[in-house]
């Protein structure tokens, strides 16, 4: 699973087997991703597709029934612009 709302990386759970990996912070780099990520989710919600960031890596876009992996931003933006997005 990628981050919940309101759990940072790091986050304690009460689940003991639940666990994160820390990452350092480079807030130049981690902000653009952040506003690259919140900009294609907006998107995607708009023409009715989930967007989840996965603990393992990558990117699982969603509607209905399907879904599909991607294994970085770029990749979710190409999905984007096959369904008609700009």
């Amino acid at each position: 699973m990628g981050r919940a709302i309101g759990e940072g990386v790091g986050a304690a759970s009460a689940d003991p087997l639940q666990t994160y990996q820390t990452q350092p912070f480079d807030f130049a780099i981690t902000g653009d991703i952040d506003k690259a990520l919140g900009a294609i989710t907006a998107r995607l919600m708009a023409e009715g597709y989930s967007l989840h960031e996965l603990a393992c890596g990558g990117y699982l876009v969603a509607r209905w029934d399907r879904t599909l992996h991607c294994s970085d931003l770029a990749g979710v933006r190409q999905f984007y612009s096959r369904i008609g997005g700009r």
